[in-house]
């Protein structure tokens, strides 16, 4: 019996597609990302990958619809080997009760990622990055001090998630993206991107959706990126005091928040430090085009490269 190829067995590649601020502007709704995660996904294990995905765990979210994915491939006679690993980092796996990790790994490989090392730190508690409810159901106002301490532990706990997925991936596909309102030293696209190419992992950037992935191409291409700047990051003030805070703690071994210090990097890797085995033009088709087969037969090539050079 002829035995049936499966051109990316044995690769974990990493997904990173997320909410992007610029879709509606682009012409495009949730449901076309969701529709673009699905296949993308489809694709992938049908070639045998394993997926890493490093979300969170809302309701309706990407990492769900993974989950749904790969159940329906193996009641559909795919092979059980091609599952999800799933990185929470802490403390988002503080929230799963019994059940829900139960129901999880049905379909995915668990991963949760310990607590920061910090004096004081409670690691079977969430930080505080807001007014804290007393066991006598009042509510005390937290300080801007103990809100920046939060969500420096936040910061400390999504790095330490995402160096782990650089160490773990062979490669990584970035699409879309949030600019702002997250929780991390950046936007987290741009923070799981910096440390893949530091890494030296093939990094793959689909533009179609803009958002942060679109800032992210723009400095690697030596372009200005409009919101990967302090001016725009500290409209937000809780985050402009985490950032204060964070570099006041850097902890050993560790970079300040330096936006200018990131931007520099990319600009400097440029096309050939994403090191994903695509030409440059390869790579600027990847960047501009809107056509979902192209993008994954990019990908695919690339991929299958990466493969040929593990082996």
């Amino acid at each position: 019996m002829t035995r049936i190829s499966f051109p990316l067995e044995g690769l974990t590649i990493g997904i990173s597609i997320s909410e992007s601020p610029d879709m509606e502007r682009l012409g495009y709704s949730d449901l076309h990302l969701q529709d673009s995660l699905t296949e993308f996904a489809r694709y992938l294990l049908a070639a045998g990958a394993t997926l890493a995905y490093g979300g969170d765990l809302r309701a309706g979210g990407f990492t769900y619809t993974l989950f749904d994915l790969v159940s329906t491939y193996k009641g559909a006679g795919g092979r059980k080997a091609n599952r999800i690993k799933s990185y929470l980092g802490w403390p988002i796996h503080l929230f799963l009760n019994t059940a829900k990790k139960a129901e999880i790994i049905t379909s995915a490989e668990l991963i949760e990622l310990p607590a920061p090392k910090i004096e004081g730190l409670d690691p079977t508690k969430p930080p505080v990055t807001g007014d804290i409810t007393l066991p006598d159901g009042t509510i005390k106002k937290a300080t801007p001090e103990e809100v920046a301490r939060g969500y420096y532990a936040w910061c400390l706990s999504m790095t330490g998630m995402r160096e782990r997925l650089a160490q773990d991936n062979e490669a990584q596909v970035l699409m879309g993206g949030r600019t702002v309102g997250y929780k991390g030293k950046y936007p987290g696209l741009v923070e799981e991107a910096y440390e893949c190419m530091k890494a030296g992992i093939p990094v793959y950037l689909i533009g179609a959706f803009g958002g942060c992935t679109g800032e992210i191409i723009d400095a690697i291409c030596g372009r200005e990126p409009k919101s990967l700047n302090e001016k725009v990051q500290f409209e937000n003030k809780a985050y402009q005091q985490t950032v204060e805070y964070y570099n006041a703690h850097v902890p050993t071994g560790g970079e300040p928040i330096d936006y200018a210090r990131v931007k520099a990097f990319f600009k400097e890797k440029g096309i050939a430090g994403l090191n994903n085995h695509l030409s440059e033009e390869e790579n600027e088709r990847l960047f501009t085009s809107p056509h979902l087969p192209e993008i994954i037969a990019l990908i695919l090539k690339g991929m299958k490269k990466v493969k040929e050079k593990k082996n």
